[in-house]
């Protein structure tokens, strides 16, 4: 049987090693993870964190962008995961061309996967992205975009808080 943690995710090892540190990864304890775990399902997921803990705390943008490519290069779930982060730091370091063939080449490829809450979730993280890129424009289409690909389908808990922050993004 498999473990389950508090929040209802299942215990894998990445899971209980971020439970275990009892708040947030720093960038070097989850590549130190990742490191020590090559090959693993989630090794990906610890590199997205990585890069996301090493843009939170201002540190060097060509390592996060490293870092994000890394994880992109696994593909599925966590691979879009890095996608989103690469993306986001080509805005950040002015490489916007890039960065808009890095958005385009996303959402083509989310395109092409089933709409489930993973894919929601980063279709919600590309909007978050792009207005803090300030473009707003294409933050739009991705919203739209979203919204007409879960339009008939059944309402879940995941579709609801969705399409409730669809509708009404953050300034």
């Amino acid at each position: 049987m498999n473990e389950v943690l508090t929040s209802g995710q299942p215990a894998t090892p990445y899971t209980k090693f971020r439970t275990s540190l009892g708040g947030d990864p720093s960038a070097a304890e989850c590549e130190r993870w990742a490191a020590r775990h090559p090959g693993d399902p989630e090794e990906p997921c610890a590199l997205v964190d990585a890069g996301w803990a090493t843009v939170r705390s201002g540190g060097d943008v060509e390592r996060a962008l490293a870092l994000f490519r890394r994880a992109a290069e696994s593909g599925g779930e966590f691979g879009c995961d890095g996608q989103v982060g690469v993306i986001d730091c080509l805005y950040t370091a002015g490489h916007e061309a890039e960065a808009d063939t890095a958005e385009r080449a996303l959402r083509l490829e989310l395109a092409s996967l089933p709409v489930e809450a993973a894919v929601l979730r980063i279709y919600d993280d590309m909007v978050e992205v792009l207005c803090d890129a300030e473009r707003s424009e294409l933050a739009l289409e991705w919203c739209q975009t979203a919204l007409d690909r879960v339009g008939g389908r059944p309402e879940g808990p995941e579709l609801t808080a969705f399409r409730r922050r669809a509708r009404h993004p953050a300034p």
